[in-house]
């Protein structure tokens, strides 16, 4: 299911790290608005980096966000393909087992510009 918000409008200056920085402030903050609790930020698993780890109740979500510049071609979530995809499913399960989580669901959060969207079970979790 996508949600989706207005934000506060990026500096025409934004560069990729400063827009990822903004777009995860911008997700944490929309996501606790709505409930969420926000645990922690760029939680490295390994080798890999969880962009934001949230509560919904009982559920560990582990929040991956993606951003566009505003008139980018391209969807923001489309760049979650193949590789990227696979290891951040397997550093979700590594991290609910480190927690101890039972209950985990990856989301998605899309920044374009202004608008944030959120996409609930984005990411189908198979343990082997």
């Amino acid at each position: 299911m996508a949600r989706t918000a207005s934000a506060p409008a990026p500096s025409a200056c934004d560069g990729p790290t400063a827009r990822g920085r903004r777009a995860e402030s911008l997700a944490a903050t929309w996501l606790a608005a709505r409930g969420y609790v926000i645990t922690a930020r760029n939680v490295r698993v390994d080798r890999d980096e969880l962009d934001l780890i949230a509560w919904e109740g009982a559920t560990l979500v582990v929040v991956e966000v993606r951003s566009a510049r505003p008139g980018a071609m391209v969807d923001p979530r489309e760049t979650l393909r193949g590789g990227k995809r696979q290891r951040l499913h397997d550093a979700t399960l590594r991290y609910a087992q480190r927690v101890g989580a039972r209950d985990v669901r990856v989301d998605f959060v899309a920044v374009r510009g202004d608008e944030v969207e959120h996409f609930e079970n984005a990411l189908e979790l198979r343990v082997i």
